[in-house]
């Protein structure tokens, strides 16, 4: 399933948690922009606390839902949260992810994908946003988990 983070974490929670709970065995990414883009900047469950946009103009109050750790705790054999600042990564983790959801159970990927236009940045300023976001510490920082069931699967290295 393909989705942005409204149709993953607050409009679409429960699907997406009920899935994980029957063990379906399909893959979840959620596009995570941290905003409603589509709809014009309006809060969304997975956006920063303190961000102001031009819907919440008084910025959001509480912090960032952390899906992945969700995701864990709601069966997810492989959790990868990143950025999609560098494909060859962004691939691995997408056929890392499908491959094992067909054999094992449902896998998620959270990947940010800033909204250039919402956030006032242009192409490679939004490039930068990613590099940044993704330091050691930063809430995009590479992620993964991986059961002890996924990890007898053979993964792809590249």
């Amino acid at each position: 399933m393909l989705a942005g983070d409204g149709a993953t974490v607050d409009i679409g929670l429960d699907y997406t948690l009920q899935s994980w709970f029957r063990q379906e065995k399909f893959t979840t990414i959620c596009f995570d922009n941290e905003l409603y883009a589509n709809t014009g900047g309006q809060e969304s469950g997975l956006m920063q606390k303190g961000f102001v946009a031009k819907m919440a103009p008084v910025g959001k109050k509480f912090d960032k839902v952390r899906l992945p750790e969700i995701a864990k705790e709601s069966g997810c054999v492989y959790v990868v949260n990143c950025t999609v600042s560098k494909p060859s990564l962004v691939e691995k983790v997408v056929k890392n992810a499908v491959l094992i959801a067909r054999q094992i159970g449902p896998t998620y990927l959270q990947l940010y994908t800033p909204c250039i236009l919402e956030i006032g940045k242009n192409s490679m300023e939004g490039l930068q946003e990613m590099r940044d976001s993704e330091k050691p510490g930063e809430r995009f920082a590479y992620k993964e988990y991986v059961s002890d069931e996924a990890k007898a699967f053979p993964r792809r290295s590249g």
